[in-house]
């Protein structure tokens, strides 16, 4: 049978079509896409109206409305600038999905600039935050360098009635933040302060190794906190606290937090410990750091479980994580116990110990139903 162009012309066609249907789409995560979000300000939830937003290292931007809201186009990947006046520029990776950007005030910012006749004269006033955007009450706030103070009120607000004529730059103060001190340019100021963080590490007054799981007490509170695996606390604290440090067997010791960043504490093994274990002062064996884990028949932690060297009264309890750490000499045996569980002995090992307790069916109920 001969074929005429009108056949070739209807199976050219029909083999496009299978072509095309048969061919699965191409995703090119490099390819622009319509980015939405919204833009608020971190202090008070409401719209940021008017912000920038800019995809990093390209020219095309755009403003947010009056929700807050914005549209870009933008690919997978990459990272959109926002620039808000008085609050900290942000930046956030395209992921495809509604973008959300809470703007925080910067750490110091002024929201008018200083006029051609000078701000001198003039009153001062202005709001203190935390790292968080929350008002910070009670910062004092020192005008420098005449040394005039006011303290920040509930919402973390403060007021000059009058700076002095000479003054150039503000102070700001907090027993638990980072003090800050920056130029006087307005009239009108937002301030962030950071959360002052220390760190106190705690070692062994013989050898000089941390000691893992050591207790703090601050202020003498109840509540209790163990040191991490390099022997250290990182807590906020205002200067004059007064830490209370501890570590079964050895001395507890006071310490009052400073200015410093970094406290390092040194501990002596407490005597008795020495001869509990028939140990001379002078001359003491090599104690060694001994960690583990008590755990029940299904490897879930038990918490406050007592651990302590067989024979004697040094010990200490497990933590939220069933975790436990002591310092004894090598090749002492330990014993784990908990209620309602069978006691074990264990020989110490250098290595993390993993003590599991089985339950005791037998045991008597303490509590009713």
């Amino acid at each position: 049978m001969r074929l005429d162009y009108k056949h070739i012309i209807f199976y050219l066609m029909m083999l496009l079509w299978a072509g095309v249907t048969i061919a699965q789409p191409v995703v090119d995560i490099s390819s622009p896409i319509n980015v939405t979000g919204v833009v608020t300000d971190a202090t008070n939830d409401e719209p940021c109206i008017g912000a920038t937003v800019l995809v990093k290292g390209f020219r095309h931007k755009t403003c947010t409305g009056f929700n807050g809201e914005f549209s870009i186009e933008a690919g997978i990947g990459d990272t959109l600038v926002v620039d808000f006046m008085g609050c900290e520029t942000t930046e956030k990776v395209v992921n495809g999905h509604p973008m959300k950007f809470r703007l925080l005030p910067p750490r110091f910012w002024c929201s008018r600039c200083r006029s051609i006749s000078g701000w001198r004269g003039h009153a001062l006033y202005g709001t203190v935050y935390n790292q968080n955007a929350k008002p910070l009450s009670g910062a004092t706030v020192t005008s420098m360098p005449s040394g005039n103070k006011v303290l920040t009120d509930s919402n973390g607000h403060f007021d000059f009635t009058l700076i002095e004529k000479g003054d150039d730059s503000l102070k700001i103060e907090h027993p638990l933040y980072k003090p800050v001190q920056g130029p006087i340019d307005g009239l009108e100021f937002v301030i962030r302060l950071e959360q002052k963080i220390v760190t106190v590490k705690v070692i062994d007054g013989c050898d000089g190794e941390p000691l893992v799981g050591a207790f703090y007490q601050r202020d003498n509170s109840p509540m209790l906190n163990r040191s991490d695996l390099n022997g250290e606390f990182k807590l906020c604290a205002k200067e004059g606290a007064i830490l209370t440090i501890s570590y079964p067997g050895f001395l507890s010791k006071d310490v009052i937090v400073d200015s410093c960043d970094t406290i390092t504490v040194a501990l002596e093994v407490d005597k008795q410990t020495l001869d509990m274990f028939g140990l001379k002062e002078k001359n003491p064996i090599k104690l060694y750091q001994v960690l583990g884990t008590v755990v029940d028949e299904n490897d879930e932690p038990l918490i406050g479980a007592n651990v302590c060297v067989k024979g004697c009264d040094l010990g200490t309890l497990t933590d939220f994580e069933g975790h436990f750490s002591l310092k004894v000499p090598e090749g002492v045996v330990i014993e784990a116990k908990y209620y309602d569980y069978f006691s074990k002995d264990v020989q110490v090992e250098k290595n993390p110990m993993i003590i599991r307790l089985e339950h005791d069916d037998n045991c008597p109920i303490l509590w009713g139903d």
